[in-house]
């Protein structure tokens, strides 16, 4: 990793980039080769601390050098990922051919289907859903379901709308219709990307088949690029579909409207919170899910309720076979570990804005808002009392984007001078 900046910032960010690097290798090795194959509990360790080590090594560096890029590295981005895209397709149409959607199996999807249907049709979409379970009612945000609306419109599969959500944000992480020059070692990130999704089609190919989380993934991802552009309509609207999908947003986003608040950073601050706002009330208002709040406040609840002791049959082996920490508390004091999942969501986010506003230190805020997001997500996640494991690959996706992000952002933030210089000399007379 050859700089063109002093050799003092090179030591220290090679070192820290090596860290980062390791960090994100071993997380998403962990877990979609590791949790396979050894002693879980030992797995789940090494992917918590992985995790942590992504959100918090870029903390420690102030400085970062431009790297040498070349169009070149460019061209085999793109040529690695359509290698890996490649295999993906290969197998998909097979495991839906296989795995037919079946509430019975999983109920995730059958019920995207009746309410994009419902939708479509001008029915009340939250209305309990007779022909599931004798009535289910829906739960999901509109931003969870309303991507399937595309294939009720086009009678396609709706597993396709999953798959296309989790390519649409890898290749937005990746920046992929950017034809500028690239460093080489950029390219690290084609490998997680490959056990990602050699996990789906070999390991865990329940996720693919039986789940709604790769739209999730896809917003976050888009959230996370909507960051490094750091254009606050923009960071809006991404964090209004992450917020309307899955409530894991909720505490950082407010501990970051109050460190734009408290830096004064007023503008920014208005432009981000009144779309996502809008967009958000939008949303509501459209779908009729504004008529639904109680059922959505009162998910917490029916969380509790759901790991009563007679349902130990039912969540106990989840619980032993996926990450988490939950696998290390006794069944009987989950409720405990609720209490602290809420208090170490609710506090880490706000403990690391307002150091970095007390210190007044600076690492820019799009690294800190990416770092801090990942540490809320690894802790959510890692904190909750029934693990699902298809939840946890949000913060294993959220890994790539930082991890892509930190080994370009030299050469972005010296694209961005040389616009400004140039822009700003275009302004001069001739003379000058």
């Amino acid at each position: 990793m050859k700089s063109v900046t002093s050799r003092g910032v090179g030591l220290s960010y090679s070192l820290i980039t090596t860290g980062i690097i390791a960090a994100v290798l071993i997380e998403t090795y962990a877990h979609c080769v590791l949790l396979y194959k050894y002693e879980k509990d030992w797995v789940a360790v090494i992917y918590l601390v992985a995790g942590l080590l992504v959100g918090v090594l870029p903390f420690t560096c102030r400085n970062q050098p431009v790297l040498h890029a070349s169009k070149i590295y460019t061209y085999f981005t793109w040529a690695g990922l359509l290698v890996i895209f490649y295999l993906l397709f290969q197998d998909f149409p097979s495991l839906l051919a296989a795995n037919p959607l079946d509430y019975k199996k999983a109920d995730m999807l059958p019920i995207m289907e009746v309410m994009s249907g419902r939708f479509m049709n001008g029915q009340h979409v939250y209305d309990k859903i007779p022909e599931i379970w004798q009535g289910m009612q829906p739960i999901y945000l509109p931003a969870m379901w309303m991507p399937f609306i595309i294939s009720t419109l086009l009678d396609l599969d709706p597993r396709w709308i999953t798959l296309s959500f989790i390519l649409m944000g890898v290749l937005v992480t990746m920046n992929v219709w950017d034809t500028k020059p690239r460093p080489l070692i950029s390219m690290i990130v084609l490998l997680p990307v490959f056990w990602i999704i050699t996990a789906f089609i070999t390991r865990d190919t329940n996720f693919l088949v039986h789940t709604q989380e790769g739209v999730v993934i896809g917003y976050y991802l888009i959230f996370a690029y909507a960051l490094t552009r750091d254009n606050p309509y923009f960071v809006g609207f991404a964090a209004a579909l992450c917020l309307m999908s899955r409530f894991s947003l909720i505490f950082w986003l407010l501990a970051f409207g109050c460190f734009l608040l408290f830096s004064k950073d007023y503008k920014y601050l208005i432009k981000a919170a009144s779309t996502c706002i809008g967009t958000v009330c939008i949303l509501l208002v459209a779908t009729g899910a504004i008529y639904h709040l109680d059922v959505f406040l009162g998910l917490q609840q029916t969380y509790l309720n759901a790991i009563r002791p007679n349902n130990e049959w039912k969540y106990a082996g989840l619980i032993d076979n996926e990450l988490g920490i939950a696998r290390f508390w006794g069944y009987e004091n989950l409720k405990q570990l609720h209490r602290v999942f809420l208090l170490v969501n609710i506090l880490t986010p706000i403990a690391i804005f307002g150091i970095y506003i007390l210190r007044r230190r600076s690492i820019g805020r799009v690294l800190l808002a990416l770092c801090t997001l990942k540490l809320s997500l690894v802790l959510f996640y890692n904190l909750i009392i029934i693990p699902a494991g298809y939840l946890f690959y949000t913060s294993t996706f959220f890994s790539l984007a930082i991890l892509y992000y930190w080994l370009i952002r030299g050469n972005l933030q010296a694209g961005r001078s040389e616009l400004l210089t140039v822009v700003f000399d275009s302004k001069q007379s001739p003379g000058q």
